[in-house]
């Protein structure tokens, strides 16, 4: 296939896809759980500007850290939440877009991207020591628009979801000085979310293809041992997000936010168990406490409380800025950023319903 079929091909899928999402929606995307009939859980302590579209936020609870990738804002920045106030303490600036971050002990890992096409494509995975501030190395990751991190501590392996390239990036991250690309493995559809499982597979969402799939080393080499099927095969599937393990390792939780909802799989089957209608938009997922899940909602401008025993939402926050994307929990709250007001804020939580 010659580059011009190519650019094509590519311009063509986007256009259906836009003519999808934005004038011809899916009736499916207009079902879901009003935020109106809930009760108001939380107050803001601290709310402050950041760069420009903050998109997501990692913390370290001990030292009351908060890290913030900002993409327009072409940088990352630090935010001191001590004693439940916000203040900037320091920034780092990327040629690129900064993306996505990760907190892993004394190190921070940034991904960044320019989010252009074909050899002017550039994305990156830098890692920062937080001690020093200093950024101890930066590498390529050989994939396209480069965003969500997970770090597997106990094999020293960064998995980074490459958006546009459909793939995934495995970096040997042992030494952070000298880091080195092991693999890029073709994936589903726009991967996005990535959990680890204790046997050191791991779980991937595919955005755009509305299922799950593990990745597992065989033989020296990783690649796809299994995949869910479509949700709602036959139907809109919705948009896979972001995923996260319980504390127990038996269920895999996948928020799908073109349908509105969160859903339970079990991680070893990739089998859907349930399903629980949430408020607009769930984007990213946090575990508040073993039985409540936290999620952003972008297009309701709040963070929906949701009680997975009782399989339903249970409580929502204060009207939060304009698009919350980012989510970190803190003792007794949580910071959310708000990717189009570019601000962050500071949630305490004060209602007996999710403690």
């Amino acid at each position: 296939m010659n580059i011009k079929n190519l650019i094509r091909k590519i311009t063509w899928k986007n256009l259906k896809r836009a003519w999808k999402i934005y004038f011809f929606s899916p009736k499916e995307k207009k079902i879901f759980f009003d935020y109106k009939s809930l009760p108001v859980c939380t107050h803001i302590a601290s709310s402050v500007p950041t760069e420009t579209e903050p998109k997501q936020v990692a913390v370290d609870v001990l030292t009351k850290q908060a890290y913030v990738s900002c993409m327009k804002g072409h940088c990352l920045q630090e935010f001191s939440f001590e004693g439940n106030k916000l203040s900037l303490v320091h920034m780092w600036r990327f040629t690129e877009q900064c993306v996505e971050v990760e907190v892993v002990g004394h190190l921070c890992y940034v991904t960044t991207t320019n989010f252009e096409r074909g050899d002017k494509q550039s994305s990156h995975l830098h890692v920062i020591n937080r001690e020093t501030r200093k950024i101890l190395s930066s590498i390529d990751t050989q994939g396209a628009w480069s965003k969500v991190i997970k770090i597997d501590e106990e094999r020293a392996i960064a998995y980074v979801s490459n958006w546009h390239s459909s793939d995934l990036s495995i970096i040997d991250v042992q030494n952070p000085q000298k880091m080195e690309v092991l693999q890029v493995i073709s994936c589903g559809e726009a991967p996005r979310g990535i959990v680890i499982r204790p046997d050191g597979a791991i779980i991937t969402t595919s955005f755009y293809g509305g299922k799950i799939f593990v990745i597992q080393k065989v033989n020296g080499l990783y690649r796809i041992t299994d995949s869910s099927k479509p949700f709602d095969e036959g139907h809109y599937a919705g948009n896979m997000r972001d995923i996260m393990l319980d504390t127990d390792n038996l269920c895999a939780w996948v928020s799908n936010l073109g349908r509105n909802m969160l859903h339970q799989y079990d991680p070893y089957t990739l089998s859907i168990r349930d399903s629980i209608l949430v408020c607009r938009e769930p984007n990213s997922m946090r575990f508040f406490n073993p039985n409540t899940i936290i999620v952003s909602a972008r297009k309701d401008d709040c963070v929906c409380f949701v009680d997975i025993q009782q399989k339903k939402p249970v409580g929502v926050s204060v009207k939060t800025g304009k698009l919350p994307t980012g989510l970190a929990t803190i003792p007794n709250g949580f910071l959310v950023t708000n990717f189009e007001d570019s601000t962050i804020e500071l949630h305490v939580v004060s209602s007996h319903l999710v403690i």
